[in-house]
């Protein structure tokens, strides 16, 4: 786990309804933004700068040169440009990796630490070009991006674009994407985290909507308990390695909970941990599935990638098979091993004392670059122009 001072103490199509780019003729990337006025055919394009010589352009997926000689005191100085605050800050970032982290890195993920920082490098100047994105553009930030996409700068670029494109257009939810707004949710344990990892080292994440009181907060509130869950445990450097485990204990699901669950709702869910979030998920596992649970499943299937499909599992009531991904002595009794009761408590106090780092990421992202036209009445254009101007009649 990570606390708020950033210490560790334990390809296929993007879905047209999320996606932020579109590739042109050349394979360059085009932003899109909407220009009020407009035909519902018209788009402002905005050119994403290609990347530099020698990192990987859409013919060349991997970078093949070799690092850059004396660059290391140029890549500190471009990494403090424009940023700010403890999540911002590059001067801090430290390798945590082990070496056998680090042999895993290199053999499932193409990082060599001997590119790394260039590969950083390529990709912080290229967000820094595109107007109208005030990124994060600190090491550990892009990072994790590179590494969710391989270290394919490519695939990257269009991940962190993405992940801010997303912010933008559910501009009012990520308003308050704060923990104390779903401090509820957290007390009443509907997300959590295992204390240990799984046999294959990734991160457990424990998700209950079973215990969620519709009465209070809305299938949004949860959205966002969960979004803020895996932006924590993602700066995890271990994590972004092995990647993460999802059990979902759908014990007390009633059809009020279900309902809920709209197609606007499961496109967003889907499109933002499938094609917006630096995440990597190597197993996705139901327990206790309900009988109206097929419904909610056949909104979201379709919206899944094939590679997600085969990593879902369904256990029903057969709790003893977690055990093999989990070792017993670390599984809660509840769920066939021998640890007490699960409990989330600790890991919502950690989150609930994050509020001033959550606060800080929410000055990043796209800014609104719609050009905007007076309603008001007609407007003299000789009223913009220096000078005095007199109206000639003309017969």
């Amino acid at each position: 786990m990570i606390n708020c001072s950033g210490e560790e103490t334990s390809d296929n199509k993007i879905n047209k309804d999320v996606s932020v780019l579109s590739l042109d003729k050349e394979g360059e990337v085009s932003v899109p933004f909407s220009i009020s006025g407009a035909s519902s055919k018209e788009s402002a394009y905005v050119r994403s700068p290609t990347p530099p010589r020698g990192v990987s352009d859409t013919t060349t997926r991997k970078r093949k040169a070799g690092p850059m000689p004396n660059d290391e005191e140029e890549v500190d100085n471009a990494s403090n440009k424009g940023t700010g605050g403890s999540m911002a800050s590059s001067s801090g970032y430290k390798c945590t990796l082990s070496p056998e982290l680090l042999k895993k890195a290199k053999k499932e993920l193409s990082e060599d630490p001997n590119t790394t920082r260039q590969e950083i490098k390529a990709l912080r100047e290229r967000l820094e070009r595109i107007p109208g994105l005030k990124a994060r553009t600190d090491d550990a930030f892009i990072l994790r991006f590179l590494r969710a996409r391989k270290f394919d700068q490519e695939k990257a670029f269009t991940l962190v674009m993405n992940f801010y494109k997303i912010k933008f257009e559910h501009a009012d939810m990520f308003a308050t994407m704060k923990p104390s707004y779903v401090k509820e949710a957290l007390e009443d344990g509907v997300t959590g985290m295992l204390e240990h990892r799984d046999k294959e080292g990734c991160k457990v994440i424990m998700f209950r909507p079973g215990r969620w009181n519709t009465d209070k907060y809305d299938v949004w509130d949860m959205f966002k308990t969960n979004y803020m869950s895996l932006a924590k445990v993602i700066q995890e450097e271990e994590t972004q390695i092995h990647g993460l485990r999802m059990f979902l204990d759908l014990s007390n699901l009633t059809w009020t909970h279900a309902k809920q669950i709209t197609p606007t709702y499961a496109k967003c869910i889907t499109g933002l941990f499938q094609e917006s979030f630096p995440s990597r998920f190597k197993g996705i596992h139901y327990i206790h599935e309900p009988a109206f649970f097929d419904y909610v499943f056949s909104l979201l299937k379709p919206l899944l990638k094939k590679k997600i499909i085969k990593r879902i599992h369904f256990h029903g009531p057969r709790v003893e098979e977690l055990r093999e991904y989990v070792d017993e002595e670390y599984l809660p009794e509840e769920y066939g091993g021998k640890a007490p009761p699960f409990s989330n408590k600790s890991w919502a106090d950690m989150l609930l004392n994050c509020e001033a780092e959550f606060e800080e990421d929410m000055k990043y992202g796209m800014v609104d670059m719609t050009l905007k036209t007076s309603t008001k009445g007609k407007v003299d254009a000789t009223d913009s122009l220096p000078g005095s101007f007199k109206k000639l009649n003309v017969d």
